[in-house]
């Protein structure tokens, strides 16, 4: 899987985010456990292969913490190598480089 600038480093509890939208989490992100977060979203889905890919609008150096934490989880698989962060510096929207790294990691992880 690949994700661009899913707000993952903002976390749960900014405001920035549109979680709270029908097509995401509705009223379930409000009324959650407040000591939950994104990096347990991506735990759960390990060991699958995650790649985050920032901009510095949404993700930014923020969004390691998230990765790292999940990884750990990940590292009880085998597997800390299926999830990483690659930042473009350059806003919401993928780049050029991005989609590249992107079809790189795919194209690894579906062989």
């Amino acid at each position: 899987m690949v994700a661009s600038e899913p707000a993952i480093g903002l976390g749960f509890a900014h405001n920035f985010a549109n979680y709270d939208d029908y097509w995401y989490f509705g009223d379930f992100i409000n009324n959650r456990d407040k000591s939950t977060d994104q990096h347990e979203l991506l735990a759960m889905i390990a060991p699958r292969p995650f790649l985050l890919i920032g901009g510095d609008e949404a993700d930014t150096d923020k969004s390691w913490y998230y990765i790292n934490a999940a990884r750990e989880v990940y590292s009880l698989f085998g597997k800390p190598e299926n999830i990483g962060y690659f930042n473009h510096h350059r806003g919401h929207a993928p780049t050029a480089e991005s989609n590249r790294l992107s079809i790189e990691w795919l194209k690894h992880f579906l062989r």
